[in-house]
């Protein structure tokens, strides 16, 4: 598998065009990705992997409704606070680490 689009903040949908222009693109119709949701580490594990969750449901729905992807093309996943990309010692830092990911699966 490969990152197809690795940061995608939960506050700035701009970079879903990047992920439409591979997937949505007729000749790509058999392209599947999986999106990952990811969280800081405030808060408790069993929240975080609910938004996590919630997260990664809310950008399937929203590729789905609003860029027409069929969403049997898409599946997703949660990671909550288990990966981060950077320590979650400030706020800066934190902010990256609430993201979403988006993985070619095909």
């Amino acid at each position: 598998m490969f990152t197809l689009l690795a940061l995608v903040c939960n506050e700035c949908f701009l970079k879903y065009p990047r992920v439409t222009a591979l997937v949505a693109n007729e000749e790509n119709n058999d392209v599947k990705v999986l999106i990952v949701g990811h969280t800081d580490s405030d808060g408790d594990e069993a929240s975080n992997l609910e938004l996590s969750k919630k997260r990664t449901t809310s950008v399937k729905n929203d590729l789905s409704s609003e860029f027409g992807i069929n969403a049997r093309r898409m599946e997703i996943d949660r990671k909550g606070e288990s990966e981060p990309i950077v320590p979650n010692i400030n706020t800066i830092n934190k902010a990256n680490n609430r993201r979403v990911e988006f993985i070619k699966t095909n």
